[in-house]
């Protein structure tokens, strides 16, 4: 079985499709994922978590060692002004969305138990 490997970059190759992004976050850029959903492949940039986010994430949520969450961006998420938070398990690939359902109007956040599998990510050191 091929293990996982996340990529550790030190500036973002503009061919991976990130122009945009990193216009948009400048030094808040973290990376880049993507991922294969219903036969298509999304892609997402990566966005570093402000001081709001820290305080709010990191009392609420228990990471395991290799793990992070930060905001995901795309133009689909700037035309709906929304930027979710999103768990990823850097060692294995996976990537965990919120779960709203289990969240029940609370504002504390609830990641997916189940994974997807990520294509590719990279991490800007």
């Amino acid at each position: 079985m091929k293990t996982f490997e996340t990529e550790y970059i030190d500036s973002l190759d503009l061919r991976c499709g990130t122009i945009c992004g990193y216009k948009h976050h400048g030094e808040n850029l973290l990376g880049v994922m993507g991922y294969k959903n219903n036969g298509r492949y999304v892609d997402y940039e990566l966005v570093r978590l402000d001081d709001w986010d820290k305080e709010y994430v990191f009392p609420n949520v228990s990471l395991k060692n290799g793990e992070i969450v930060a905001r995901i961006d795309s133009d689909t998420c700037r035309i709906s002004d929304q930027k979710p938070l999103v768990k990823i398990n850097l060692d294995r690939g996976l990537i965990y969305f919120l779960d709203h359902e289990r969240m029940n109007g609370d504002d504390t956040p609830i990641f997916e138990t189940r994974g997807i599998k990520a294509l590719w990510i990279k991490i800007i050191n």
